[in-house]
């Protein structure tokens, strides 16, 4: 995987317990951090659609697709900027908030395994 930050810098926190889903298999633990950023992934591809064709109903279709991963990272500020994009794609400033918190948890997410 490719790492996006220095090792220098901060990661953002993650507030997920990788133990209470993969009991400590670390194999497990590298698949749902692969299928979380393939998660993320997608919907940052979705919303850049989406917000240009100020198309609500494939936004929305990409979160319920994700749920799970939004659910296990608790995030409160990315399920904060989803609910507020689901009511409107077209909010420019949120779109960016949204892939901004999305590379940053990817990054994180990729410095855990």
């Amino acid at each position: 995987m490719r790492t996006l930050k220095n090792s220098t810098d901060s990661y953002r926190p993650l507030f997920i317990d990788f133990d209470a889903f993969t009991d400590g298999d670390p194999d497990f633990k590298k698949e749902i951090t692969e299928l979380m950023i393939d998660n993320l992934l997608e919907m940052q591809q979705v919303l850049a659609v989406a917000s240009k064709q100020k198309d609500d109903v494939a936004f929305h279709k990409v979160c319920h697709k994700i749920k799970a991963t939004l659910e296990m990272l608790e995030d409160k500020e990315l399920l904060e900027i989803v609910e507020i994009l689901k009511a409107d794609v077209s909010h420019a400033e949120q779109a960016a908030q949204l892939d901004r918190v999305c590379r940053d948890i990817i990054v994180s997410l990729q410095h855990s395994n």
